[in-house]
C-alpha cells in the first residue's frame, strides 16, 4: 500500500517514498541509529542534515476550530507577572491562518474569527497542499505571515499581529491581507470574515466599524458587506492585488470611531516591533553563525519572557485563575532559560511566582521545595542578588526541618513516599524526589556560605550528605545490571514492581515515564558519570531506546511503532502528540543538564539540531508537550500537544547555552571552572566565522568573549573578559577556551596575550580567571577522512512462501557519508535456496548526511523445502566501510489447494462478501443471498490482502455495508466471524456486528481502545472477551477472526490466538440488519481503512481451520 494519506483528505500532502518504512526502523532500534550516524560524521549533525529526516509537527490540539494546526499566543506589552491573571489579554492566531480566537484557543474562547477566499466558502489554509509554511516576520517577531492559493489559484498573502491604541485598551489584532490573481486568469476574488462568540453577537455595520452597542469590535478598510456574522468583501483583481486591513478587538471596547487603513496598519506595526525588539536587547548578546538557529532562540526568548512561570498559555495545563498553582518540576526549565540569558529583572518576577505556587495537589510538595532551592541558589549566583534568598530564608529553613523529619523517620534515610509524578500517585521514595532535593540543599549550602550564613550553610550541607548518602544506598539495593553491561534503576527506589528493563524502555507507557523522570536525577549529579554506575546507567538510556535525534523518546500508549491512535478513547492516547510514539522534549531539559556535566559535546549538538530541525514548527517555532515521530496513516504532518509550551523553549535554548558556557563544580558543589563554546558546533568556526556572547551570567558573574575563524588564513583569535571577582561569589580558579575547529583543520598552537600556552587533547586552552585575555591559535589543514556506511532496516518479503515458489525481496539500505555511498548487498541462503540477482548495487550521494535506497531480488525456495521457518541474512558491503548484517525470517507452508473462496465457501460460509464489487450492491458470494447495500461513500477497486491472488478490496472511510436480516444471520448457536482488513484509524470501529439496541440480541467483532479487537455474545446482556493481548496495526493487511464454539468465545489476529474467554451464554435472534464497517445498532464507530473478503459462519472455525484461512491468504505460490 502507498505510505501517504490516501482515501483520507486528498488536500494533504503525501509521505517520500519509503518515509514510513525507514521512520518506523529507526523507531525499532534500542540505539538513536540516525543520531549516532550524524554524530559519526566529521561535521556532525546539522541543519541541513536533519531537516528533512522528518516531516514537519504542525498539527496541535483540535480545540475549538476546524484546522488541525498549532497557534500562536500573542500579547502586547509583556504583563507583570505579580499581577497575570488581572491583566491577561491573549489573542490566538492559528499558524495556517485560518483562524483568531480571543482569550483561549480551546472550548473557553469568547470569540472566534474565521476567514474564508476563493468564492467565500474555502477556508483559509483548509488544503495543506496549497498552503506554504508559515513565517514569522525577521524571522523572528510576533508577527504571523501566510500565503495560500485557493481551489482556482488565487493567491492570499496573510500576516497578523497584536497591539493596542493604549495602555488602558483592550488588546486587538491587526490583520492584512494581500490577494493576487496568481494563474486563476480571475479578476476578481471573495473574503469573508466569519465573527462568532459572545463579544460579537448584536455587531452591527457603523460605516467601517462593527459595533455591539457603543463598543467597537471590528475595523476595515475598504468596501464590505455586513450581514451578520459574516463581513464579505468582493475585490476587483482586474488592475492587479488588493489588500485588506482588518481590526479585530479581543474584545469590543468603547473607542470612538476608528479608521484602519494601511497607514494606521504599518505605524502600530513598526510600533510594535520595536517594542519586542527593545524587550530582547535587555538581555545578553549572543553571536552564532545561523540565522535561523539565532531566530529560533529570539523566538523562544520572547515566548518564555512573557510566559514567566507559565507551562503554557491558552489550553488546559493553563489555570490562570488559580493563584496558587504553577507547574513547578517543569517550569523550572523555563526560569532558568530567563535567567541564563541574562533578564535577571524578569527571572525575578518569575522567581518571586515560582517560589510561592506549586502542584499543590499532586502530594510532592517536597520535590518541589528541591527544585525551588536550585533555583534560588542559580539566580543568586548568576545575579548577586541574595536578597532572594533572605528573604525566603526562614521558609526554606522551615522546609529543611521538614526533610530532616521525614528522613529521621524514615528506616531508610529517605524522604517520605509521596506520589511519584503528576500522572502517577502511586506512593514511593522517587529517585528524582530525593536526588534533587539533595542538590536543593547542597546548593543552598554553598550559596549561604559564600554569603557569609555559615551556621545555615552547615545545617542544610549536612542534611544534604545524610540525604545522598541514603539515597545512593537505595539505588544500589535497587539496581539491575543487564547482560549487555548496562545498568537499570527504577524511578521507585526499593520497589521491585518496575517495568522489564531487559526489552525497549517505550514498549510499555511505564518505561516512558521512566524516560522523562529518570534525566532528574541524572541532571541533578547526585550519581558520579564516571562511576560503573553513571556509565551503565548512561549506557542503558542510550542501547534501550531513550532517545531519538538526542530528543527523549516518550510512548504514551505503548504500543508498538506501527501503532496510531487517532479516535478518542478518553483523553489520552488519542491526543494530539501522543496518537504514535514520539518524544516529549520538555523534558529534556534534565538531560542536558546531565550532558553539561559529563562534557558530551556532540550530543549536545545532536539534542540542539535534533530540536532546531525536529522538535518544533518550521519557521514560527511552536513546541508543545508530546509530539509524534511514528507516521500515522491519516495524517501527513506530525502532531503536538498542548503547545506552545514554555519548557520545551527552554530545553532548546539550554542546549545553545550548553554550547556557548558551561561550569564545572568541585566534589562539594562549588563551581570552580568557566568552560567557553565547549560544544559549538565545528562548522561555527569555519571561516570568516564569529562565535561569542556579551555579559552573558555565569555562576562567577558575567562572562563576554568571541571568537573569530580565519582558518583559511591559519588563525583563530578569541577575546575574552571574565567575570570579575566579586563578594558572594565563588573563585574562579581557570578558565577553559574550547576551539573546536572545522573538519580539515587541526589546532596547531595557541598562545595567551603573547605568552605559548598548551592546547589539551580537547582541543582546549587553558587561560588565568582574571583579566581580559587574547587567545590567538595557530591552524593547519588535514585531510578528512571520508565516511561511507550502509545498513538494510528493513526487508519486504511475503510472509509466507510455498515449496517451489520465487518471491521479490525488497529491501531499504540506509546509507550515511561524506559523499557517494556505494556498494553491493549479498545474500547468505538457507540451503537449497537461490537467487539470480547476485550480489545487488546500492549508490547514493549521502552529501554529509543520511539517505535511503529501495533495491529488489528474487529468492526461490526450493520444491522439496519443508515447511518451516527459515532465516535469510542480507549484508550490505559499501566500499570503504563496514559490512552490516540484516536478518529475516520466513516461514515455507503450503497452503491448501484451489482458491481462497474455495477455502471459504467449504467451510460453509452463510456469508461471504469479498468486497470486489463496484455498485451499490454487495453481492453475497456464499449461495445464500445475503446481499449488501453501500451505505455512505466508499471507494472500490482498492489493492487486496491475498498474496497469491487478483484480489480487491473496498475502501470503508465515508461508509459501511449493510446487509438486511436473514435466518441465516441470526445465528443462535456457535459461529465464525471473519474478515481482512487494513486499519488507518485506530480506536473504536465496527468490524462486523449485528444486534438490536441497546445492545441485546447478536454478535460482533470490533476493534477498541488502541485496535486491540473484541468480541461481544449478545442476549438480554452481553458477554464479552475484553481487549484481545494484541492491536491491529496499522501499515498492513490483517487475518481477523472470532469462533465461539458454544463454550468459549475467541479471537484470532493472524492465525494466532489472542483472547479466549468461557462463555455459556449464546447470542439470541435480533432484528438489526449487520454492518460491515459500523457499530451494530446505530451504525457508528465507521472502521477506517480497508477491507476484503469478509465471512460469517453458522459454525466454529477450529484453530486449523482458522490457521488454514490465514495461511492461504499470505503464502506466495507463483513461481
Amino acid at each position: 500500500m502507498p505510505d501517504g494519506p490516501i482515501g483520507g483528505r486528498p488536500d494533504q500532502p503525501t509521505f517520500p517514498d519509503g518515509y514510513v518504512e525507514r521512520v518506523q526502523a529507526a523507531l525499532r532500534q534500542g540505539t538513536d541509529t540516525w543520531g549516532e550516524q550524524l554524530m559519526a560524521l566529521p561535521g556532525g549533525p546539522t541543519m541541513a542534515n536533519m531537516q528533512d529526516l522528518l516531516v514537519p509537527a504542525s498539527h496541535g490540539d483540535d480545540f475549538w476550530h476546524d484546522t488541525r494546526w498549532n497557534n500562536l499566543p500573542l500579547t502586547y506589552p509583556m504583563p507583570d507577572l505579580k499581577n497575570f491573571s488581572a491583566q491577561r489579554d491573549f489573542s490566538f492566531h492559528f499558524s495556517d491562518g485560518s483562524q483568531i480566537n480571543s482569550d483561549f484557543a480551546d472550548g473557553r474562547t469568547r470569540q472566534w474569527v474565521k476567514f474564508y477566499v476563493g468564492d467565500g466558502a474555502e477556508l483559509y489554509g483548509s488544503a495543506e497542499t496549497r498552503l506554504d509554511e508559515p513565517t514569522l516576520a525577521d524571522g523572528y517577531q510576533p508577527v504571523l505571515q501566510n500565503r495560500y492559493t485557493d481551489r482556482q489559484g488565487r493567491i492570499y498573502e496573510r500576516e497578523s499581529f497584536v497591539t493596542r491604541f493604549s495602555d488602558s485598551a483592550r488588546l486587538m489584532s491587526m490583520v492584512r491581507f494581500t490577494v493576487r490573481p496568481g494563474n486563476s486568469g480571475q479578476t476578481s476574488a471573495k473574503l469573508r470574515v466569519n465573527l462568532n462568540g459572545m463579544y460579537v453577537a448584536g455587531a452591527v455595520a457603523s460605516g467601517n466599524n462593527l459595533k455591539v452597542g457603543d463598543k467597537l469590535a471590528l475595523a476595515h478598510s475598504g468596501q464590505a458587506a455586513w450581514n451578520a456574522p459574516d463581513l464579505t468583501y468582493t475585490l476587483d483583481l482586474s488592475e492587479g492585488p488588493a489588500e485588506v486591513h482588518l481590526l479585530l478587538m479581543n474584545q469590543p471596547q468603547a473607542l470612538g470611531t476608528v479608521v484602519m487603513d494601511k497607514s494606521g496598519y504599518d505605524t502600530k506595526r513598526a510600533q510594535m516591533i520595536a517594542y519586542w525588539k527593545g524587550q530582547l536587547d535587555t538581555g545578553s548578546g549572543v553571536q552564532i553563525p545561523e540565522k535561523y538557529a539565532a531566530d529560533a532562540m529570539r523566538s523562544m526568548l520572547l515566548t518564555n519572557l512573557v510566559m514567566g512561570y507559565n507551562l503554557t498559555i491558552g489550553n488546559g495545563y493553563e489555570l490562570p485563575d488559580d493563584p496558587k498553582f504553577a507547574w513547578i518540576p517543569e517550569v523550572v526549565a523555563t526560569v532558568g532559560s530567563l535567567g541564563d540569558f541574562g533578564y535577571a529583572p524578569r527571572t525575578r518576577q518569575t522567581m518571586d511566582e515560582f517560589l510561592v505556587r506549586g502542584q499543590y495537589l499532586d502530594g510532592f510538595t517536597t520535590w518541589e521545595r528541591g527544585i525551588k532551592l536550585q533555583a534560588t541558589a542559580r539566580y543568586v549566583l548568576q545575579t548577586g542578588d541574595s536578597a532572594l534568598l533572605t528573604t525566603h530564608l526562614a521558609d526554606f529553613k522551615a522546609w529543611l526541618a521538614d526533610i530532616a523529619k521525614q528522613r529521621a523517620n524514615d528506616p531508610n534515610g529517605l524522604l517520605a513516599k509521596t506520589s511519584l509524578y503528576s500522572d502517577n500517585s502511586t506512593k514511593a521514595h522517587g529517585i528524582h524526589h530525593q536526588s534533587d532535593v539533595w542538590r536543593g540543599l547542597r546548593d543552598m549550602g554553598v550559596v549561604l556560605r559564600l554569603i557569609g550564613r555559615s551556621d545555615d550553610a552547615a545545617a542544610f550541607t549536612a542534611q544534604a550528605d545524610g540525604l545522598r548518602a541514603a539515597t545512593l544506598d537505595a539505588i544500589n539495593r535497587s539496581k539491575t545490571q543487564l547482560p549487555d553491561g548496562s545498568i537499570f534503576v527504577p524511578i521507585a527506589l526499593l520497589d521491585p514492581n518496575d517495568f522489564d528493563p531487559a526489552g525497549m524502555i517505550t514498549d510499555s507507557q511505564h518505561g516512558s515515564y521512566w524516560n522523562l523522570i529518570m534525566p532528574y536525577a541524572l541532571g541533578s549529579g547526585l550519581i558520579d558519570p564516571d562511576s560503573a554506575l553513571g556509565k551503565g546507567l548512561t549506557t542503558f538510556l542510550n542501547n534501550h531506546g531513550g532517545l531519538f535525534l538526542g530528543l527523549t523518546r516518550f510512548n504514551l500508549s505503548g504500543e508498538p511503532v506501527e501503532a496510531c491512535q487517532t479516535r478518542p478513547a478518553g483523553p489520552w492516547p488519542a491526543a494530539d502528540g501522543y496518537r504514535s510514539s514520539g518524544v516529549d522534549q520538555q523534558y529534556g531539559w534534565s538531560y542536558l543538564k546531565y550532558l553539561d556535566q559529563i562534557g558530551d559535546a556532540d550530543r549536545i549538538g545532536l539534542t540542539f539540531y535534533g530540536m532546531l530541525a525536529q522538535g518544533f514548527t518550521r519557521n514560527t517555532f511552536i513546541g508543545g508537550e508530546g509530539e509524534t515521530v511514528a507516521p500515522c496513516p491519516m495524517e501527513y504532518y506530525r502532531s503536538q500537544f498542548r503547545a506552545p509550551l514554555s519548557p520545551n523553549n527552554a530545553t532548546y535554548l539550554k542546549a545553545l547555552r550548553g554550547m556557548l558556557l558551561n561550569e564545572t563544580l568541585d566534589d562539594a558543589g562549588v563551581p570552580t571552572e568557566l568552560d567557553l563554546a565547549p560544544a559549538t558546533p565545528r562548522p561555527w568556526l569555519s571561516d570568516g566565522q564569529t562565535v561569542g556572547v556579551t555579559e552573558m551570567p555565569t555562576l562567577f558573574g558575567p562572562v563576554t568573549y568571541a571568537i573569530t575563524s580565519k582558518v583559511a588564513r591559519g588563525t583563530i583569535e578569541a577575546t575574552i573578559t571574565p567575570p570579575p571577582a566579586a563578594a558572594g561569589r565563588p573563585e574562579l580558579q581557570r578558565v577553559k577556551l574550547h576551539l573546536r575547529v572545522p573538519a580539515g583543520y587541526r589546532l596547531d598552537g595557541a598562545t595567551a596575550n603573547g605568552r605559548a600556552v598548551d592546547i589539551q587533547e580537547d582541543d582546549t586552552v587553558t587561560i588565568p580567571g582574571t583579566g581580559a585575555t587574547t587567545v590567538r591559535a595557530t591552524v593547519k589543514p588535514v585531510p578528512v577522512a571520508p565516511v561511507s556506511r550502509a545498513q538494510i532496516v528493513s526487508a519486504d518479503l511475503a510472509t509466507m512462501v510455498a515449496p517451489g515458489a520465487t518471491a521479490d525481496l525488497g529491501m531499504l539500505v540506509e546509507m550515511s557519508g561524506t559523499g557517494v555511498v556505494k556498494g553491493r548487498i549479498s545474500l547468505d541462503l538457507p540451503n537449497g535456496w537461490t537467487s539470480r540477482s547476485g550480489q545487488t548495487p546500492f549508490a547514493r550521494n549521502a552529501k554529509n548526511g543520511l539517505v535511503w535506497q529501495n533495491v529488489r531480488a528474487r529468492v526461490s525456495v526450493p520444491a522439496d523445502a519443508a515447511p518451516g521457518d527459515y532465516r535469510i541474512t542480507m549484508t550490505a558491503r559499501p566500499d570503504g566501510g563496514e559490512p552490516r548484517a540484516f536478518t529475516r525470517t520466513v516461514t515455507v507452508a503450503r497452503p491448501a489447494t484451489g482458491t481462497y473462496a474455495d477455502l471459504v465457501r467449504a467451510d460453509g460460509a452463510v456469508g461471504y462478501w469479498r468486497l470486489d464489487d463496484s455498485g451499490a450492491t454487495v453481492l453475497d458470494r456464499s449461495g445464500h443471498g445475503n446481499d449488501g447495500v453501500v451505505r455512505g461513500t466508499v471507494v472500490p477497486g482498492q489493492p487486496g490482502p491475498l498474496a497469491d491472488e487478483n484480489s480487491r478490496s473496498m475502501s470503508l472511510e465515508g461508509g459501511y455495508i449493510e446487509v438486511p436480516d436473514s435466518a441465516s444471520l441470526s445465528l443462535t448457536g456457535p459461529y465464525a466471524l471473519e474478515a481482512w482488513v487494513y486499519v488507518r484509524e485506530g480506536g473504536d470501529q465496527g468490524v462486523l456486528e449485528k444486534y438490536d439496541s441497546p445492545a441485546r440480541n447478536g454478535y460482533l467483532l470490533r476493534l477498541g481502545a488502541k485496535n486491540r479487537p473484541a468480541a461481544m455474545n449478545l442476549s438480554d446482556t452481553l458477554s464479552t472477551t475484553g481487549p484481545a493481548d494484541a492491536p491491529v496495526l496499522q501499515w498492513g493487511w490483517h487475518h481477523l477472526v472470532s469462533v465461539f464454539d458454544g463454550s468459549t468465545l475467541k479471537i484470532y489476529l493472524d492465525g494466532t490466538e489472542r483472547a479466549s474467554v468461557p462463555m455459556s451464554r449464546m447470542p439470541t435472534d435480533g432484528a438489526a440488519s449487520l454492518k460491515i464497517g459500523a457499530r451494530g445498532d446505530d451504525a457508528g464507530n465507521p472502521f477506517g481503512g480497508w477491507m476484503s473478503e469478509v465471512a460469517v459462519y453458522d459454525r466454529a472455525l477450529t484453530p486449523d481451520r482458522v490457521k488454514a484461512h490465514y495461511v492461504k491468504g499470505v503464502t506466495v505460490v507463483s513461481r
